[in-house]
């Protein structure tokens, strides 16, 4: 029996083992199963994008195919302009035919009226605009503004751009916008453009304040930055309060809250001192946005486009469409990236986010954004006051006190006198106390009695000695803790008093400090009042490329 069971658990072993390696090769197979299927899906999925991406080239080519011709003859007249070296006629006969060509599409008449009004023929210009606007009026205002200020014609440049900023949505502003007034702000269209451009911006600023609750939301954000400008510490310039009064924490916030004014007064005028240089990077990227303009997509393209860049990302992924639909989702966010103005105004301003937005860019939107910073910064001066503790509590050890100013320094001393004395009467009534001597009555009396009962017993001699020896040790070390006692509220008086000084004067100099920091709220309140909007751009530069008729 045993050894058939033993050949039976053997066999069960060996049926164990090839459970496990065929667990094994199932798990192997499962997966080489999952890759096969997930590798012929991406091969299929190529497949598909391949087929698809071309019959949508093939759309594209069909329908929009001129307008990329168009794009790039546009380029080319622009540098040709800018070289005067191509003659006008040849110039003419190349808008002309892309006008022909491409009905509908904005850009024509532009070109048509561009090279018309470098060959001087206004009326064909004026026509030529008039139908280039009827096709997209931004974008046509756009581009003569920036093809104005790259010629050196300023004042169609700022009549042009001035257009251009009324047409926009002030609460859907794209990327280009947010461009054209860095530039706006740093001088690239000349000083007496932000003057032109005021009504504009203006409108977009009553109509964002007729909106409910924009405004409340941009205070609340000024709100949270300027409680943010809070110091972070005091580096121990008050160490008695720090540790003797129970206030410390709101003293501290105060003394902090206060440091708001001083942080933010700096602020300000560091971004207000100084000249503003123009950066060259800036003057590039008003430029590119001719060039942008002129080769990005038509809106009418956009769909095939972006079907066409969707297959793209799937044959580039190798078939991940996860992956792709991925891609695509975040490029189509930076795509349609927009801002309301008001947003553009505070970041800004606060310096959050503004990628290679200018100082003069943080100038201007900060003084756009001074009437609700202003009463931002009243609310959180009145907030920062009320804060202010009145009182404040002193502690040493078992003693308490009150101040307001660290005026009552005599009358602290006092009480930290009467209170120390009053501990030492009780720690010496309680070591004089009368247990003592009743105790030592006590056993006097039974010494006694023992004595009179038995004269000549040797016990109670030995009780006598032994309480004697006892009591004359005790006598002892009430001696030695009545002197401690003496030196330890001998310490604690002139501990306390030196503390008491101390804390007096720290908090004479906190409350000064207190005053002084708030104090310079109401010079910050004046710098505010002061900036206008219109006094804070760049000079102008660049005189630009005028064309020769």
């Amino acid at each position: 029996m045993s050894s058939q069971i033993n050949s039976l658990s053997a066999d069960v072993q060996t049926i164990e083992h090839a459970s496990v390696a065929l667990q094994i090769q199932l798990t192997s197979l499962t997966a080489d199963f999952h890759q096969f299927v997930q590798h012929d899906s991406a091969h299929k999925e190529i497949q598909i994008s391949e087929t698809r991406i071309v019959r949508v080239r093939q759309e594209v080519e069909a329908t929009f195919g001129f307008y990329a011709e168009i794009r790039r003859r546009a380029t080319g007249i622009l540098q040709a302009s800018d070289l005067a070296i191509v003659r006008q006629e040849t110039m003419r006969s190349s808008t002309e035919e892309a006008m022909i060509g491409a009905p509908g599409y904005w850009l024509a008449p532009a070109l048509v009226a561009l090279s018309a009004w470098i060959a001087d023929k206004r009326e064909l210009a004026e026509k030529a605009l008039l139908e280039a606007m009827r096709r997209d009026d931004c974008k046509t205002s756009l581009l003569m503004t920036l093809v104005c200020r790259r010629l050196g014609r300023h004042d169609a440049s700022r009549a042009w751009l001035v257009r251009y900023f009324s047409l926009q949505d002030p609460f859907a502003l794209d990327r280009d916008v947010i461009v054209l007034v860095d530039a706006l702000a740093s001088g690239v269209f000349g000083a007496a453009s932000i003057a032109k451009s005021h009504e504009a911006i203006g409108a977009w600023l009553q109509e964002i304040a007729n909106r409910v609750g924009v405004i409340e939301e941009q205070r609340a954000r000024w709100n949270a930055a300027l409680h943010g400008m809070k110091p972070s510490s005091l580096a121990n310039r008050y160490p008695y309060l720090e540790k003797y009064s129970p206030s410390w924490p709101h003293l501290r916030d105060g003394l902090l809250g206060v440091g708001i004014n001083g942080v933010f007064g700096d602020k300000v005028k560091q971004m207000f001192g100084g000249e503003i240089v123009l950066s060259p990077r800036l003057v590039e990227r008003v430029d590119g946005l001719v060039d942008s303009l002129v080769k990005n997509f038509d809106d009418a393209e956009l769909p095939l486009r972006r079907q066409e860049r969707r297959l793209q990302l799937v044959i580039d992924a190798d078939g991940d469409r996860a992956a792709a639909d991925a891609q695509f989702a975040i490029e189509t966010q930076a795509f349609q990236e927009q801002a309301s103005f008001i947003s553009v105004l505070t970041n800004a301003a606060l310096g959050i986010g503004v990628g290679d937005l200018s100082r003069a860019t943080q100038r201007l939107a900060f003084a756009m954004s001074v009437p609700w910073i202003v009463e931002a910064y009243d609310d959180v001066v009145a907030d920062v006051r009320t804060k202010q503790p009145g009182t404040i509590d002193l502690k040493i050890e078992t003693w308490s006190g009150v101040t307001t100013d660290g005026g009552n320094e005599a009358a602290l001393l006092e009480d930290l006198e009467s209170h120390i004395t009053a501990e030492e009467s009780a720690q010496f009534a309680k070591l004089n106390g009368v247990g003592f001597w009743w105790s030592s009555i006590a056993a006097a009396l039974c010494v006694i009695l023992a004595a009179v009962v038995h004269p000549f017993a040797v016990t109670w001699l030995v009780f006598a000695a032994t309480f004697g020896t006892i009591q004359g040790i005790s006598y002892l070390m009430r001696i030695s803790k009545t002197k401690r006692l003496k030196t330890h509220f001998a310490s604690r008086r002139e501990a306390g008093a030196s503390i008491v000084k101390a804390l007096c004067a720290e908090v004479v100099d906190l409350r000064e400090e207190v005053t002084r920091e708030d104090a310079r709220a109401e010079s910050v309140r004046t710098k505010l009042g002061e900036i206008r909007s219109g006094e804070h751009v760049g000079a102008a530069v660049e005189q630009g490329r005028r064309i020769v008729a």
